[in-house]
C-alpha cells in the first residue's frame, strides 16, 4: 500500500478495501480483473497478494499512473534516478530562463529551443487562458524534456510529475485551474509567478513522486506476478480476454454524470499529447450521451423494468439527464456481460458503488446494478452498506458534500 499518492485522483478507491475484498473473495492463483482501474488500487493491493493482475481505463492519465505504479523498481534505482534528474532540472531551469527573456510572446502555438530539442507550446485555445506565461514555458521544456528520455520507465515517471504538477490542490499547481483535483476547475492567479518560484514547485512535486514510488519498494519486491494496463473502453477491452480466465472482477464502475474525470484530466493530456483528443466525455461511461434516444431509452426499459420505472419523475423533469441515465444502464449492462464472458465459473464479482443525485434526488445506481446483474446469470447477488471512515472521498457533484457510505455488490458466475 503506497504511504503517499503520487498523483491527485477524485474518488479513488481506498487500499484497505480493496485488500479486504481480495482477501475475501479471491482464491490462490487467480487472476484479479479491474475493469475501471483508476489509478491502480485493485492491481496494486491483488499483486500484494499474490496474484497477477489485470486493469484497464478509457482515461489515459489513469493508465499513465497505474503503469508507474505496478513497475517494480529498486530503492537504488529510484534514488539515483531522481538525484541525477533534479541536477538536470537545475540546467533546465537556467535554460528556459534564458532562452524566453520574454515570456509575453510565448503563447499557443509557439516553441522555442532548449538543451537541443524544441519546447512546443500546443496550439490549443485553452492553453493561453488557463496556464500562465511561466507556467507555459515551464510545461513547454518539461515535457520536451521527458520525450528525449531513453528509458521507458524514467520517461513514464517524468510524464506522471508533469501531470502530478497540473492535476494538483490550490494553489499547488503549475496552471491557474482551482479545485482541479476535484474534476470542477475554474480559474484563479496563481500565488507562484516567476519560473524559480514554479520549478522549485516541480522538483517538490517530481521528489514526492519518486518518494511515493520509493516507498512501495519493500512491497513490490514480493510481487511474483506483473499487471496488465490495458486502455481503452471497457466494453471493447474486456472483450479480448480469453473467455474464463479470471477469478475475481474487482472494480468501483463509474457513477451517473458525477465525476468528470476528463474535464480535469485534459489539463495533463493537452501537455503529453498535445495531438490526441482522448479525454472526451463521450469516450467515458456514465457521462456519454452516444446513440439515438428512443433506441436508447426503450432497450433500457427493457433490461432494466423495475428501476427504470422508478425513474419517471427524472423522464418528466429533466429529459436529457434521463436518457442519460438510459445510456449508462445500456453501457452497464455491457461491462456485466463481459465480466461474466471473463470469469471462470466458479469466479466472483465485486462491484463498489453508491446511489448519487440528480436533480435533487436519488438515482437508484445500486439497485439498476443488482437488476442488470440477476438479468446477466449471475447469482447470489448481493450488497452491505459500508461507511467510508473519516469522510476522505469528496465528490465535486452529484453527492452531498463528503461521501459518506457506499455499497458492496457481490456476485457468482455459476
Amino acid at each position: 500500500m503506497p504511504k503517499r499518492p503520487i498523483h491527485c485522483y477524485a474518488a479513488s478507491f481506498g487500499h484497505d478495501l480493496a485488500k479486504e475484498l481480495i482477501a475475501v473473495h479471491a482464491a490462490p492463483g487467480d487472476t484479479v480483473l479491474d475493469c475501471f482501474t483508476g489509478s491502480g488500487t485493485t492491481l496494486i493491493e491483488a499483486l500484494s497478494a499474490g496474484h497477477a493482475a489485470i486493469g484497464m481505463d478509457v482515461d489515459p492519465v489513469a493508465i499513465l499512473i497505474s503503469k508507474v505504479q505496478t513497475q517494480k523498481y529498486t530503492e537504488k534505482w529510484l534514488t539515483t534516478f531522481m538525484h541525477e534528474t533534479l541536477a538536470q532540472l537545475v540546467v533546465l531551469e537556467k535554460e528556459i530562463t534564458t532562452a524566453v527573456p520574454n515570456l509575453r510572446f510565448l503563447q499557443k502555438g509557439t516553441s522555442f529551443g532548449v538543451n537541443g530539442y524544441i519546447a512546443m507550446i500546443p496550439d490549443r485555445p485553452e492553453i493561453d487562458f488557463w496556464f500562465s506565461a511561466s507556467q507555459r514555458a515551464i510545461l513547454a521544456g518539461l515535457t520536451a524534456f521527458a520525450q528525449d528520455i531513453r528509458d521507458h520507465r524514467k520517461r513514464s515517471i517524468m510524464r506522471v510529475a508533469i501531470s502530478s504538477a497540473i492535476v494538483r490542490k490550490w494553489p499547488n499547481t503549475l496552471s491557474r485551474a482551482m479545485d482541479i483535483d476535484h474534476s470542477r476547475p475554474h480559474r484563479g492567479n496563481p500565488e507562484r509567478t516567476t519560473i524559480a518560484q514554479q520549478f522549485k514547485l516541480f522538483r517538490r512535486v517530481f521528489t514526492d513522486v519518486l518518494n511515493g514510488l520509493k516507498a512501495m519498494v519493500p512491497t513490490m519486491q514480493n510481487w511474483d506476478h506483473s499487471a496488465e494496463v490495458i486502455e481503452g473502453d471497457c466494453v471493447g477491452s474486456i472483450g479480448t480476454l480469453p473467455p474464463n480466465s479470471v477469478g475475481l472482477v474487482l472494480t468501483s464502475p463509474p457513477y451517473v454524470d458525477a465525476i468528470d474525470y476528463p474535464r480535469a484530466h485534459k489539463f495533463s493530456e493537452w501537455w503529453l499529447n498535445p495531438l490526441g483528443e482522448r479525454c472526451k466525455r463521450e469516450n467515458y461511461i456514465g457521462l456519454r450521451r452516444l446513440g439515438n434516444k428512443d433506441t436508447v431509452i426503450a432497450d433500457a426499459r427493457e433490461i432494466a423494468p423495475e428501476t427504470m420505472r422508478n425513474l419517471i419523475w427524472l423522464e418528466r423533469n429533466s429529459p436529457a439527464k434521463y436518457r442519460l441515465v438510459c445510456r449508462y444502464v445500456l453501457d452497464m449492462a455491457e461491462v456485466i456481460f463481459g465480466c461474466r464472458r471473463a470469469l471462470r465459473d466458479d469466479g466472483k464479482l465485486v462491484f463498489v458503488l453508491a446511489d448519487n443525485k440528480i436533480e435533487g434526488r436519488t438515482v437508484p445506481v445500486v439497485s439498476i446494478t443488482k437488476e442488470l446483474l440477476v438479468g446477466m446469470g449471475f447469482h447470489a447477488v448481493a450488497s452491505v452498506r459500508r461507511r467510508i471512515k473519516n469522510g476522505r472521498r469528496r465528490y465535486p457533484f452529484g453527492f452531498s458534500g463528503v461521501m459518506k457510505s457506499e455499497a458492496i455488490i457481490t456476485a457468482a458466475r455459476m
